[in-house]
């Protein structure tokens, strides 16, 4: 996979030398000394100059040397003398004249480490070689720090004082020296070899095997603390403090990197030219080298760590670790290849690349995979990573910012990442991108803009890449087509991948846009998103006004689907197929759109075998051609109030194909589980649920579904749900936790008694309350109510006269027994013999606000201690499948001071009242739940106080679709004189600033699809959940218990928490806690 033409012009600077460099002579003595005291005496012997005495640290441990000029021509030895006892050898150049050494260094007598320091610069010729048996350092900092103590580079020491290993270095200048190496800098195996200046270049080699190898550029002001012998290198620059101790200030003129090259030094370098505007350039690139760089050809060690102030410049590198490798730069990291030489970053342990404001690849003209490491893969920037290259990881791979967290990165040509454990990164925007991972895959918003034009050579998916802007995530691989090809590190690293059994690998990510606009002539993209796990994305977009839209395939072979809006459709081509398969989870999925304008629709494909599908709309229609075929198999959710809608409007005809592989659900409950009571009903849950239906509808306008109008249908979603648990359970191994096993309870008015319309997965069972007068049940509910709330409940009964000598205003006991009984007596048998464990009430709405968790069957047993319990309004507004909360995303709003928003209105009781609405003091605690992983899995949003306003909720929610909303704050609900008359209230929400009604709530979040097409709805992407944490909502007014259906029906929210009654602040974050806590 290569590219024909590169993303700079290369070209080659042909520069001139100066004049004036002229090579060292050779009649004159290439080393000399310095008459400072120091006593350092240099021999000449043949080619070999033989330096011995210096002065020694206190302990005889470090042995210092002082010159005036250390240069070497081609074939002349330095040797250093030394003892055993001697560990370290520091020499010192004063003259001010750059070192040139193209010869060798050399100890003799002793396994020294040898220091040069020579601040006015120091170049290695390519002759240049090392002969030592421990570490060499070579720097032009003005002074080696021991401690508290300096060996300066010019001035007297007190060498005396200079014990230990030296660990600091010095820059006191405002642009340090530069190091130039063309030679073959190498030391023994397990030593370290350390070039530190302002600028380096290393256009020869760096060999340290097994060892460590630093190259690093600081700034001028700085110092520079390396960790000792035998430790890790580790690297640390900082300025100083101003109680620390200075070395002597360097007051010689230093040459700059131009001068360095175009004075004596420049013959005897390569790689590396001067233009004739006096800018270095690499050889055979037109990417520049300034002060604070770092460039390096050749580097072969354990570890290694190139460190530059300014830009890490990598032309033709090749780097091989066995441990380690760290690539660091203050500014830029540039890498290029080219057709004969490849760049190469091989590491088998981590491989750490870090550009602070940058990181800028291109490595595709040469067929070797530039990046592999056998641990970690890493690119960190806080600005645009651009990834022109192949990556390879037997780690994780993973594109972050400096704070740690998912970074954004970019590529024009050929992006391919292969991964055997994790993969993440932030956003991305490109040509088609490819990633494949043993682990799981975790993404931000991902655009692709074309397809991959430069890849060439054998890959599978070429074709797709190739044609299309494409994207292909593939997670829990067995294997990996593009591996990284390295042995594991030596030194200890190792991974092991995050995939198995246990813990399937997943996709995660936002929003996913392959899509073409009105302007671009080509098609929409093709999406391929593979998992053993689950698999969740904000939207995906594929579509394209002109020309045909893309194929989107998602399929998990264990895990739920979890997506928002899925578009493939097209203006005037064909729409795109969609196809999303589950083989043992459940599919959940936004709306979908496929249509054509004028061509054909696309085909829309559902399989799940086992768990449960649940979409938003599903358009496959077509102005005039045919619309495309829908296909599902298996078990269809029609629990959601947001009722899948299936549009196929065509000009031709249309095949549909549904296909339900529940086991078939008995129309009646066996008659060994029936009482003698039951018998042919004349009032069946189907009856009651179109009525009530017609009873919202009536109270909250029309638009709402009409999902439950069969028995059968009844029993199927109970069937499902229960089966859905089962499947959840034993997938997580959860033999322990109860299956729900699930009744709907009707509560029905039969001329002035009670009948109780009961419906589980196994039939229908009616009876009869003839005891249970109507009248007395509602005097007994609100009796209970008054008692337990301890407030006066207005109602038009005389209850004394209608429960008469059973009337009791002080003990709530009795009216909880007895409604119990009435409710659950006929019934409770049936009950036990299924084994049901979860009773949802839909009751006559006098009976609605019967707080049934309080009812109880004697003093020591509650309802609600053998039932779960929930009161729903029908099962058609119901949602009663499963799906953890917590692995959702959030928008988290609320507020807890309404000082700016004093509001007069008309209350429930009737009274005209201004009131200053309370201090919520738990909402700031509430909301903070969600910012805690502890509790919430997923990601979360968090909004509050002045923030929270009806523009903020809208434009929020839409940025990044949410599937949960919680609100913290008052709600309620408010009459004027019109709606008493009709006893309506009007439901109010209390933002910061004011309040607003449900109108105003579907006219900003939902508004019509026929008033706005182009305005992202709710309803599009799927709010799956509202949770309203209302401290008072004002019970009491007629209808109240309808406004929260309206809520969900009206905003296209699938479901909605609220409370009937009016709950403490307290109260409502312990509820809220546990609640979320599920």
């Amino acid at each position: 996979m290569r590219r024909s033409q590169n993303k700079y012009e290369y070209f080659f600077v042909l520069g001139v030398l100066s004049s004036i460099a002229v090579s060292v002579p050779s009649n004159a003595q290439s080393i000399l000394p310095a008459s400072d005291g120091t006593g350092t005496i240099v021999t000449p012997n043949g080619n070999r100059l033989d330096i011995g005495g210096g002065q020694l640290s206190r302990d005889g441990a470090n042995l210092f040397h002082s010159f005036i000029q250390l240069n070497l021509s081609q074939g002349e030895i330095a040797n250093f003398l030394s003892n055993p006892k001697i560990q370290n050898i520091l020499g010192r150049v004063t003259g001010g004249d750059v070192s040139i050494i193209n010869g060798l260094l050399q100890i003799s007598g002793g396994n020294s480490n040898l220091f040069l320091m020579n601040p006015a610069g120091i170049v290695f010729g390519t002759n240049a070689s090392l002969n030592l048996p421990g570490s060499f350092t070579a720097t032009t900092s003005n002074g080696i720090g021991f401690g508290s103590n300096w060996f300066h580079a010019t001035g007297l020491n007190d060498y005396s004082s200079l014990v230990g290993n030296p660990g600091t270095f010095a820059f006191t200048m405002s642009q340090p020296g530069g190091i130039i190496n063309a030679g073959n800098l190498s030391v023994t195996q397990g030593q370290n070899l350390t070039l530190i200046g302002g600028t380096v270049i290393s256009t020869g080699q760096l060999s340290a095997p097994q060892g460590q190898i630093m190259v690093s550029a600081v700034p001028g002001g700085n110092w520079v603390r390396i960790s000792p012998p035998g430790q890790v290198v580790s690297l640390e620059i900082r300025p100083p403090s101003a109680t620390e101790s200075q070395p002597n200030t360097w007051t010689i003129p230093i040459a700059s990197l131009p001068e360095l090259l175009t004075g004596k030094g420049g013959q005897y370098v390569s790689g590396v030219s001067v233009n004739n505007n006096g800018q270095v350039n690499l050889a055979g690139s037109n990417l520049p080298v300034e002060a604070g760089d770092v460039t390096a050809k050749q580097v072969t060690t354990q570890t290694a760590t190139l460190s530059a102030n300014r830009n890490l410049t990598l032309v033709e590198s090749q780097l091989n670790t066995t441990g380690d490798l760290n690539l660091l730069a203050g500014n830029t990291v540039q890498m290029r290849d080219s057709i004969t030489n490849p760049f190469t970053a091989h590491s088998q342990g981590n491989l750490y690349i870090q550009g602070n404001q940058s990181i800028d690849i291109l490595a595709l003209n040469h067929p070797e995979t530039p990046f592999q490491s056998g641990g970690n893969l890493s690119l960190v920037s806080d600005g645009v990573v651009s990834g022109d290259s192949h990556f390879a990881s037997k780690g994780n791979f993973s594109i972050l910012n400096l704070s740690g967290q998912p970074g954004n990165f970019v590529s024009l040509y050929d992006p391919i990442i292969s991964s055997n454990g994790d993969v993440s990164f932030g956003d991305y925007t490109g040509v088609a991108l490819k990633v494949e991972a043993l682990g799981s895959i975790s993404a931000g918003n991902i655009t692709i803009t074309g397809p991959d034009t430069s890849l060439t050579g054998s890959d599978p998916d070429i074709s797709t890449l190739t044609s299309s802007r494409s994207l292909i995530l593939r997670a829990g691989l067995n294997t990996l087509e593009n591996p990284a090809n390295m042995p594991q590190s030596q030194q200890g690293t190792s991974f092991t991948s995050p995939g198995g059994p246990s813990s399937p690998a997943s996709i995660t990510a936002k929003d996913i846009r392959t899509s073409a606009s009105s302007q671009e002539d080509v098609e929409g993209g093709s999406v391929i998103l593979n998992a053993p796990g689950d698999i969740r994305a904000d939207s995906i977009n594929s579509s394209s006004s002109r020309r045909n839209g893309g194929t989107i395939s998602i399929n998990s072979s264990s895990g739920i689907i979890d997506t928002g809006s899925i578009d493939s459709s097209s203006g005037t081509g064909n729409g795109g197929t969609v196809t999303v398969s589950s083989s043992s989870g459940s599919i959940n999925t936004g709306s979908i759109n496929t249509s054509s304008g004028t061509e054909n629709g696309g085909t829309v494909n559902f399989s799940s075998n086992s768990g449960t599908i649940d979409t938003g709309s599903i358009n496959t229609s077509s102005g005039t051609g045919n619309a495309g075929i829908i296909s599902i198999s298996g078990r269809v959710n029609t629990n959601s109030t947001n009722t899948t809608v299936i549009s196929t409007v065509s000009q031709s005809s249309t095949n549909q194909s549904t296909k339900n592989s529940s086991s078939n659900i008995p129309s009646n409950i066996p008659s060994d589980n029936l009482p003698e009571q039951s018998r042919k009903p004349e009032i069946t849950a189907e009856s009651i649920e179109i009525t009530r239906q017609k009873e919202f509808e009536d109270f909250l306008g029309n638009g709402f579904p009409e999902k439950f109008t069969d028995a059968k249908d009844i029993r199927y979603a109970l069937h499902a749900v229960e089966n859905q648990f089962q499947e959840i359970n034993n997938q997580q191994n959860k033999n322990h936790k109860e299956t729900p096993k699930i009744a709907v309870i009707y509560t029905v008015k039969k001329r002035d008694y009670l009948q109780i319309v009961l419906e589980t997965s196994q039939g229908e069972f009616v009876t009869d309350v003839p005891d249970a007068k109507f009248e007395q049940l509602k005097c007994r509910s609100e009796l209970l109510r008054q008692l337990l709330s301890k407030k006066k409940i207005e109602t038009e009964l005389d209850c004394r006269k209608v429960l008469g000598a059973e009337y009791n205003a002080d003990d709530h006991s009795v009216h909880a027994k007895k409604l119990y009984h009435w409710l659950m007596k006929d019934i409770e048998k049936v009950l036990d013999r299924q084994g049901i464990n979860t009773l949802l009430f839909s009751m006559e709405k006098e009976l609605r606000l019967i707080p049934l968790a309080a009812l109880q069957k004697n003093k020591e047993e509650f309802l609600i201690d053998k039932y779960a319990i929930s009161l729903i309004p029908s099962l058609s507004y119901t949602d009663i499948t499963y799906t953890s909360p917590t692995k959702y995303k959030v928008l988290a709003m609320g507020a807890s001071d309404f000082s700016k928003s004093s509001q007069s209105s008309t209350l429930a009781a009737g009274t005209e009242e201004s009131r200053q609405l309370s201090t919520l003091a738990a909402v700031p605690a509430e909301l903070a739940i969600f910012n805690n992983k502890d509790f919430w899995e997923a990601e979360g949003s968090v909004i509050k106080d002045s923030e929270f306003d009806m523009d903020n909720l809208n434009n929020e929610s839409k940025k990044r679709p949410f599937r949960i909303v919680h609100l913290a704050t008052h709600a309620g609900f408010q009459q004027d004189d019109n709606q008493k008359q009709k006893q309506k209230a009007e439901f109010y929400i209390q933002f910061e600033d004011s309040r607003k009604t449900l109108q105003n709530l579907q006219d900003k979040l939902n508004p019509p699809k026929e008033n706005f097409p182009k305005e992202l709805r709710w309803s599009d992407f799927r709010v799956d959940l509202l949770v309203l944490s209302a401290c008072d909502t004002q019970q009491g007014i007629a209808g109240s218990e309808k406004i929260f259906v309206g809520l969900s029906a009206k905003l296209g929210v699938k479901s909605t928490l609220a409370s009937l009654w009016e709950v403490s602040d307290p109260g409502s974050l312990i509820l809220m806690s546990e609640f979320i806590g599920i």
